[in-house]
């Protein structure tokens, strides 16, 4: 009888082996895109650039898309110095949430790095103009202060010295007027930039060589 109740029980256990055995692998289940969306956002607080990649990424795969997956790939990229990719995911976070102002302040950061300076104008007057007291929520040292910054330098590249001038005004305003011939105004550009830090996405050094580098001429 216990023999009979062990032939039963391994006729069961080979035709559910085989079974599932012919049933082939299954697709791997994505993860909640919230969760990973939360996971990168950590790893980038902690200064975990790579590691907040990998999880904005893999949030990127999500049907529907999620705009705050390609959000937080836009800052991350954008630490690791990968500017079109930053730039990219940018892009792709304002067509799906065009009201991400944190986006807006990442891609014109990502955009003039990228030396998409145009595009750069564009974003960071949005910024400044709907949150002039822009703080970024998960790097507080991120302020309205550095997308005005990219601000001028943006407007120095594309040879418009009036309204750099005019920028370098409120970021200094104990040596205003500011000169608008280029040179003199890269002068003045250069020397400001010597009392700052860097920009999230650059450091002072790679900022003034680039502005050295090119000498635009007058609109």
């Amino acid at each position: 009888m216990k023999r009979n109740r062990w032939k039963w029980w391994l006729l069961s256990f080979g035709t559910w082996v085989g079974v599932h055995a012919c049933a082939g692998p299954t697709e791997p289940k994505l993860r909640d895109p919230q969760v990973l969306i939360a996971e990168g956002w950590a790893a980038y607080e902690s200064q975990q650039y790579e590691l907040a990649a990998v999880k904005f990424d893999s949030a990127k795969l999500a049907e529907p898309p999620v705009a705050e997956a390609f959000h937080g790939a836009g800052w991350s990229y954008g630490k690791l110095a990968e500017f079109e990719q930053s730039s990219s995911d940018f892009d792709r976070a304002l067509d799906l949430d065009p009201n991400l102002p944190e986006a807006r302040a990442g891609a014109a950061l990502a955009y003039h790095a990228a030396n998409r300076f145009e595009d750069a104008i564009t974003q960071a007057n949005t910024v400044l103009e709907q949150t002039p007291d822009f703080v970024f929520s998960h790097d507080s040292t991120v302020t309205a202060f550095d997308i005005r910054v990219v601000l001028m330098l943006s407007y120095y590249s594309t040879g418009d010295f009036v309204n750099a001038a005019m920028q370098l005004d409120i970021l200094e305003p104990s040596k205003r007027p500011h000169s608008t011939r280029p040179d003199e105004l890269l002068r003045q550009i250069m020397r400001f930039l010597g009392h700052v830090d860097g920009l999230p996405f650059r450091r002072t050094q790679e900022v003034v060589a680039r502005l050295t580098a090119r000498r635009p001429t007058s609109r």
